[in-house]
């Protein structure tokens, strides 16, 4: 989860990448 919510975050943005990493 942890590696994922740094790609989304980079892809998505700051919040939003985190938002859908924990959902």
């Amino acid at each position: 989860m942890l590696g994922r919510s740094k790609k989304h975050e980079k892809r998505n943005g700051e919040e939003r990448g985190e938002e859908v990493s924990w959902v």
